[in-house]
């Protein structure tokens, strides 16, 4: 959503109805992450 809402923030979903920006804004891919060496325990590594 990143880039589109760089180069067409104005663009609305058809089916959402929901603009580019808007879309971006509620994006939590990435701030939700966490380094990879804190899922070791998770894999049994």
């Amino acid at each position: 959503m990143g880039p589109l809402s760089e180069i067409a923030p104005d663009w609305v979903h058809p089916v959402l109805k929901r603009t580019a920006r808007e879309l971006f804004a509620q994006v939590t891919v990435a701030t939700d992450a966490y380094p990879a060496e804190e899922t070791a325990g998770l894999l049994g590594r």
